[in-house]
């Protein structure tokens, strides 16, 4: 079995987090959306979207962008605005924060539960 040393690396085989996928990360959570649903309404596979926010795939650019952006309910110009003072979340609690904001009552009366758990 020979191999080529000389193979070039796949972009998928390589993870470069960049703020622009953070934050479109960011933008489709605050949106409520799941992957799946995010990427139904721009008739793409889940899947792009996982690879775009774990840095698997470059984000997108032109008219995937801007399919993205309309889904997530903001306009280019302030999705660049956002982009320039971008932070990514600093907190588990921030995080947190926005999980709950997507989660269904019955979901969030279970995450109660196991936290009054822990800390009795």
């Amino acid at each position: 079995m020979s191999t080529n040393k000389y193979r070039t690396k796949k972009r998928s085989d390589q993870i470069l987090l960049t703020k622009e996928a953070l934050l479109l990360k960011q933008l489709r959570i605050e949106c409520g959306l799941s992957m799946r649903k995010a990427a139904s309404q721009i008739y793409l596979s889940d899947s792009y979207i996982a690879h775009i926010e774990t840095g698997r795939m470059d984000p997108p650019k032109g008219e995937k962008l801007q399919r993205l952006l309309s889904v997530y309910g903001i306009r280019s110009n302030a999705y660049y605005e956002r982009l320039r003072s971008f932070k990514e979340l600093t907190s588990p609690l921030e995080e947190l924060s926005l999980l709950i904001k997507r989660m269904r009552p019955k979901e969030i009366d279970t995450l109660l539960a196991v936290a009054k758990g822990l800390v009795s």
